[in-house]
């Protein structure tokens, strides 16, 4: 594969594009949808599966070698599993992030298209805290759905959102994940659809509840653009990962975008600054699209701005693409 064609003002090179299907998803845990009221996308203006087939069709070329297939929940589109199936085949370096509500369904066909790896979302290993969390007694279809896929042998990673009451939830996450030999990331909460608040867990006071019973070894970096900073557990033999975007920011090493379901590209998470792609895509204009992601990534900044407003005040986590 050819190098990146783009590079942004500080010298970081693009190779990793986000893309959300869907802004829909049967759950509704707060750091992904607020809970003042909020309208969904219209169907005509969500990104066709054509568009994005083109969109990956190009991406060989320009030195993209990562995409991620995103929502809302992307299981949940019309369509989605034949899709993955074609998209998988045209871009092979293809990877999912889901929920895992309809995971048990879906894993044969996802075994099928042959996906690099599957990110489940799972914050707590409790049915009535998974309730609260998610607005949705489906903490078994879950569970079922992460081993069904394991059980065929999909490459898998669990990731969980720390939060403060969850806290009591790390020792069995951390458990759950060492039985399957899956890696487990604890994920920050960022101020997007709301304010954590005191509901704010930092990197540091995770590490310092696993520390009272295990000790961490830091590892490398999984490549040099990773998010996650890797650490083992010796008395598990297990990885354990950390993505802290406030308490330690790798912005310098973001080598993303994220398009979301409506097709517009955003250089960074914290940014409101979006161009739209839709036109050059239906168009199928190459050199349009690719001076469209040139000019989103010159608005790229040195660092994300999530400290430098109250929370996010536009889009919510589950619209831009999680």
């Amino acid at each position: 594969m050819p190098p990146s064609r783009f590079v942004d003002p500080f010298g970081r090179f693009l190779d990793y594009v986000r893309i959300s299907i869907t802004d829909r998803c049967p759950f509704r845990c707060r750091y992904c949808y607020p809970h003042e009221p909020f309208s969904f996308i219209p169907h005509e203006r969500i990104l066709r599966y054509e568009d994005i087939l083109y969109l990956l069709s190009l991406f060989p070329s320009w030195g993209i070698r990562k995409v991620r297939i995103t929502g809302g929940e992307p299981l949940v589109r019309k369509g989605v599993l034949p899709f993955l199936v074609k998209a998988a085949a045209l871009f092979p370096s293809l990877y999912m992030t889901t929920n895992g509500y309809f995971l048990k369904e879906s894993a044969p066909t996802l075994k099928e298209a042959s996906l690099k790896g599957v990110n489940v979302s799972l914050d707590t290993l409790d049915g009535t805290s998974f309730c609260k969390l998610t607005g949705v007694d489906g903490l078994e279809r879950v569970l079922s759905g992460i081993d069904t896929s394991l059980s065929l042998g999909i490459p898998l990673k669990i990731n969980a959102v720390a939060m403060r009451e969850t806290l009591d939830q790390i020792f069995p996450l951390l458990s759950f994940a060492a039985a399957r030999g899956v890696t487990l990331r604890f994920i920050e909460q960022m101020p997007i659809s709301s304010d954590p608040g005191e509901s704010f867990l930092s990197q540091e006071e995770v590490q310092e509840r696993i520390r009272t019973r295990f000790s961490l070894e830091p590892l490398p970096l999984e490549d040099s653009a990773s998010p996650a900073s890797l650490f083992r557990i010796p008395e598990t033999g297990q990885t354990v990962g950390f993505i802290s975007a406030l308490s330690h920011p790798f912005c310098h090493r973001c080598s993303k975008v994220r398009i979301t379901s409506d097709g517009k590209i955003r250089s960074c998470l914290s940014s409101e600054n979006e161009l739209s792609l839709l036109e050059a895509l239906r168009e199928r204009d190459p050199a349009s699209l690719e001076k469209i992601f040139n000019d989103s990534l010159k608005q790229k900044g040195l660092k994300h701005c999530f400290q430098s407003f109250h929370h996010h005040r536009g889009r919510t986590m589950g619209q831009v693409g999680g």
